[in-house]
């Protein structure tokens, strides 16, 4: 059975020659846009999907309805499909650190880096790294200093380099005192779709953020922020009124005497628009 890292693969392998004309992204098992088996998709309240893979022949997320992938994300084959309401991947890549420590690395194909945990007062060094965003060429920043992950700009150098999914990397643990600490934030997830025809109206949004550090105690250190996950579209029509954001949490502040910890870094999106 040609299996959802399998279809990964080949979209991904595909993408990296975006400017071929409209073809089959995921052959041999389906055409581009799926083979529209698990019907069609409008709910009418707040739903938590349950694969990472789908095939719809019509989406409809209508306002007010928020729509949350499964960790850590989603892949969507669809017909034609319409966001006015919230569809979502934030918090749902690598996680973040404890008490001084680093966050875990998001692996797998795009992300932001973690911010890294503030240090306590008593301490310059003892924040935890914000975790990679990628699993190789991710920016992980030192522990202690609170500085921002880094921002994920060139994904497709790396495109191939994992089939692990994590995607943004979490943020680092702020450093620890009596009075606790500031744990670090999630990394985003990812949502890719394929699709003839994507709308996302005014109100609609698509998000794949990085979740905010915490802040806690009087001497402890902020946790830092979680990378930005990342959001594909890839469509022959797209319309976009609305709000596609892939960006880092922010780093918590300090305690009275502590450091606020280090923003997550911003996350990959694109927009492919294929000919007929």
């Amino acid at each position: 059975m040609f299996g959802f890292n399998e279809a990964i693969l080949s979209i991904l392998t595909n993408i990296r020659n975006w400017n071929m004309e409209y073809m089959s992204m995921v052959a041999p098992a389906f055409n581009r846009t799926g083979d529209k088996s698990d019907g069609n998709f409008n709910p009418t309240a707040n739903t938590t999907l349950t694969k990472n893979m789908y095939q719809w022949d019509t989406v409809n997320i209508p306002a007010g309805v928020t729509v949350t992938a499964k960790a850590p994300g989603l892949l969507l084959l669809a017909n034609t499909v319409t966001i006015s309401g919230l569809l979502t991947a934030s918090g749902l890549g690598a996680a973040g650190g404890g008490p001084g420590v680093a966050g875990a690395n998001g692996g797998g194909f795009f992300g932001g880096g973690g911010g890294a945990g503030g240090a306590s007062g008593s301490s310059i060094n003892d924040g935890g790294n914000g975790g990679k965003g990628r699993a190789l060429g991710g920016v992980s920043r030192t522990g202690g200093s609170g500085l921002p992950g880094g921002n994920d700009t060139d994904a497709f150098s790396n495109l191939l380099s994992s089939l692990g999914v994590n995607v943004g990397g979490g943020g680092g643990g702020g450093g620890n005192d009596y009075y606790g600490q500031g744990k670090g934030g999630k990394g985003g997830g990812y949502i890719y779709i394929v699709a003839n025809k994507i709308i996302i109206n005014s109100g609609g949004a698509i998000r794949a953020e990085g979740l905010n550090g915490q802040a806690n105690g009087m001497n402890a250190g902020g946790g830092g922020g979680g990378g930005g996950g990342a959001i594909i579209l890839d469509s022959i029509s797209i319309t976009n009124s609305g709000t596609l954001s892939v960006a880092g949490g922010t780093g918590g502040a300090g305690g009275q005497y502590g450091y606020a910890g280090g923003n997550g870094g911003n996350g990959y999106l694109r927009i492919i628009r294929r000919r007929l």
